[in-house]
């Protein structure tokens, strides 16, 4: 009984002490332009398929972390259905970058030519502050997606491509995840020990 107790100890520490939650939780907000394009012949055209290359400057809110970033996407939205890669590039000495996969859904435009766009965001390395870690990121944003001369948001600049993006990114430290991940084991474990005595 008492490797069980003592599992269990270690997890419940593990689990309420102030290192276990860290990491980095940060709300974020950019504004940029995106370029689309044609997809290959054998997709339909535009804007049923489009191939998109995007670039804009992002910074974390309140700016906790130093400096801004340039994002870049690649990607393709099939059917207003998205996915592709993406950088969140820290052009400063510090160089704190995080990268990975996008996903997002995408509506139809108002009036104005705005869509309404969501995203989902996986964190699959980084750099600097970053460096190891993985994590998860949602967002909502506004793209516009016809020739107008307005603009996605007051950041951003008017025209066909303008977009705004806002969301929160969650990046974790694997090391807690892992060490907690090894306490629940050893209970595990612990229990299947004594069943079998």
């Amino acid at each position: 009984m008492k490797p069980v107790l003592a599992a269990v100890a270690m997890f419940v520490f593990l689990f309420n002490a102030p290192h276990a939650s860290a990491g980095f939780v940060f709300s974020y907000e950019q504004a940029g332009s995106t370029v689309a394009s044609d997809c290959p012949p054998g997709f339909p055209a535009q804007p049923l398929c489009t191939d998109i290359v995007a670039t804009g400057d992002a910074n974390d809110v309140p700016d906790v972390i130093p400096g801004h970033w340039i994002v870049q996407l690649q990607g393709r939205v099939l059917n207003f259905m998205g996915s592709g890669t993406f950088v969140f590039d820290d052009p400063s000495a510090a160089d704190n970058d995080f990268f990975g996969t996008w996903t997002n859904v995408l509506f139809p435009p108002n009036a104005s030519g705005v869509a309404h766009t969501t995203f989902e965001w996986v964190v699959t390395g980084g750099t600097g502050l970053f460096a190891g870690l993985t994590g998860r990121g949602s967002s909502v944003g506004d793209v516009v997606i016809v020739p107008a001369p307005v603009a996605a948001c007051d950041r951003a600049q008017p025209g066909l491509g303008s977009f705004c993006d806002a969301g929160q990114f969650h990046i974790p430290e694997p090391g807690t995840l892992l060490l907690l991940a090894f306490a629940m084991t050893a209970a595990l474990c612990a229990r299947r020990r004594q069943r079998s005595r």
